[in-house]
Parts: C-alpha cells; structure tokens; sequence
C-alpha cells in the first residue's frame, strides 16, 4: 500500500485533503515516511507509517508540529505497558482488530489518549511521566478535558486495514511487536 492510499482514506473521512497531504509531506521531509519515488514507483508504507500519519493528521493541531506530535503519541502507554502506537498497528494489521474499535481520542495537550471499543471497553494511554504521578486517574482526566481532542473514527482505521488486506504491498512482518 501506497502513502496516497492512507491519505485519501483521511481526506475521505475525517480531514480535508489540503491538510492531509501538508501534514505527510512534513512526514516526508523529516524521514518518517518514505520519500522514493512517485506515483506507481512510490515505496510501500508498513502499518507503522499509516499509523503515524493518522496520528499526526488527528492529532496535531498545526502541521508545522505533526512530526513532534505523531512521535510524541506513538510512544504513550496503557497501565499495562501497552503502547498505542503497537495497539493502532495491530488495528491496521487486522480487519477484524480494526473493526473492534469505536473510536481513538487523541487529547496531546496533557499526555492522554484512549481507545473506546464497541464492547464499551475504553484503553486510555498516557505518557510514561504521568502513571507514576500519585493520584493519577486517566479515566477522570480523560472526562473532564475540555481541550482541542483529535478524533480518529474506527471507520477509518477499518478501511485501512482493508486496503492492507486488499493491497498490501512489501509489508514487513512485525505485528505486535514491542
């Protein structure tokens, strides 16, 4: 699979496609995604790449910062250690996983994310900083935010996973890897 195929995925659901590409191509420039080639000779993006992209299209609030954000993301936790980013390539990786998946809720602003699953099931991951800060209750900061939060449907990430399905490309077998 293609960058262009995430990006129309986006630019489809969520986001216009002025900011969709603006944001990969600030990806590009920093090596996060590849720069090879064009049009059909483009080089196949893995999942991780897709997520990235998702990540710093829903999540950064100007495009100048989408690289810094999308990183920053990847690296937020679960209680158990679980990462988002390996919880968001499994999705891609996965139909079913993906389809498992209400909606991801992206607040960069104090370190939390989360994870709703159609079971009403909801996984928050913050950064590593704040499980070990007394009192800390993800689920309460999470309820109470009242700042910009980046939304990434489910949908979104399903019909990404079936492009993959559909169209995988050179993918680089590393799923649920950490």
């Amino acid at each position: 699979m293609k960058a262009v195929d995430v990006q129309r995925h986006l630019s489809r659901f969520q986001f216009t496609h002025k900011r969709v590409e603006a944001i990969a191509s600030e990806l590009r420039k920093e090596g996060c995604l590849p720069k090879a080639g064009r049009g059909p000779h483009a080089p196949d993006i893995q999942p991780g790449h897709a997520v990235e992209l998702t990540l710093a299209v829903a999540g950064a609030e100007r495009i100048a910062d989408a690289t810094d954000v999308a990183l920053d993301l990847a690296l937020f936790k679960s209680a158990t250690g679980r990462r988002l980013y390996f919880a968001l390539t499994d999705s891609v990786w996965s139909v079913q996983k993906a389809e498992e998946i209400r909606h991801v809720r992206l607040m960069t602003e104090i370190g939390l994310a989360e994870i709703a699953y159609r079971d009403e099931r909801i996984e928050h991951f913050a950064r590593d900083e704040l499980w070990n800060v007394e009192g800390f209750d993800a689920e309460i900061l999470s309820q109470d935010f009242a700042g910009r939060i980046g939304h990434i449907g489910g949908g979104v990430l399903r019909e990404i996973a079936l492009e993959y399905q559909r169209n995988p490309g050179q993918l680089e077998t590393t799923e649920g890897a950490e």
